[in-house]
């Protein structure tokens, strides 16, 4: 039998496979790269939204307080023009009738808080003894900390009720610290805290002149103004 070609052989070879073989795509093509919108057509960003669990409250999956989380909450507070303001700014924005939202705890609340400020819990104390849960108290436990606390699952419809009629007018957000958007020697995103988050959350409702009192309520404090009670 005289010897045939490698083409011939890869020909007689392909003929005999069955025909959805035949046509199938091979692996080593080159996918085509997506198209590329034109710059003419930029695309809007905005806040990833927040999923409530269990154990507290996740950005895309990540816990809160990850780099990763981080990341994405100060790009959408940045890109949202959250600010943080001295305690001299937030009492000119008080008295225009732009609420002021305590996020701490109600026992901090209770302790000491800005005159006419309204109390909307960002976390609330661990209820419930699940499984989730019971790791949850056991990862505060670990740290010393055996009043540890989960996402209030009130925060969104509480503020939504109380600010829905002044949207337009955002809030002053309060916690204990205030936290930062400019760089640090420990991190280059800030300091993270509670009321950057709901800042965060806020932005997810489609809410917009929202500010933060930079040093939280330790500031307001060291700066003489009246508290209550």
């Amino acid at each position: 039998m005289a010897p045939c070609s490698f083409a011939t052989a890869s020909a007689q070879l392909a003929a005999a496979l069955p025909l959805e073989q035949q046509l199938r795509p091979q692996p080593w093509r080159r996918a085509q790269r997506p198209r590329r919108l034109p710059a003419c057509c930029p695309v809007a960003a905005s806040p990833s939204p927040i999923n409530r669990g269990a154990s507290g409250l996740d950005v895309d999956g990540f816990r809160p307080t990850s780099p990763k989380a981080w990341s994405i909450v100060t790009k959408a507070l940045n890109q949202g023009k959250v600010k943080l303001i001295s305690p001299s700014e937030a009492k000119l924005q008080a008295d225009r009738g732009i609420p002021v939202i305590d996020i701490r705890p109600p026992p901090e609340f209770e302790s000491s808080h800005i005159p006419d400020s309204v109390n909307i819990p960002l976390y609330r104390p661990i209820t419930g003894w699940d499984a989730r849960k019971i790791a949850r108290r056991a990862g505060f436990a670990f740290f010393g900390v055996f009043n540890g606390t989960e996402a209030n699952p009130d925060f969104t419809s509480d503020i939504q009720a109380t600010l829905d009629a002044s949207r337009s007018k955002g809030a002053v957000l309060v916690c204990n610290i205030g936290g930062s958007l400019e760089a640090t020697q420990q991190n280059a995103l800030g300091r993270q805290s509670r009321s950057l988050m709901a800042a965060y959350e806020l932005l997810t409702l489609g809410f917009s002149n929202v500010n933060v009192l930079e040093g939280g309520m330790g500031a307001w404090s060291k700066s003489g103004r009246p508290t209550e009670p």
